[in-house]
């Protein structure tokens, strides 16, 4: 969701589709407004392997996608 200064706030989204490597992974996440997001080359805060299943919350940082943290 982007407020009125054009920040992006952080959202709650599902993993729909996740592949597991070396760096925690890359997949798809449907967030809270029904938007399918691509997951990939950010960091993922998290000590346990993110599923398909999982509750993630999306950060953002000047538009871009910099940050997946895991629901605990």
């Amino acid at each position: 969701m982007i407020d009125a200064g054009g920040k992006v706030e952080p959202m709650w989204a599902i993993v729909s589709t996740w592949v597991p490597d070396s760096d925690g992974g890359f997949g798809e996440v449907i967030t809270e407004t029904c938007e399918s997001v691509s997951v990939r080359d950010v960091l993922l805060d998290t000590d346990i392997p993110v599923r398909v299943g999982d509750r993630v919350r999306l950060e953002y940082a000047d538009g871009e996608l910099v940050r997946v943290v895991r629901a605990r």
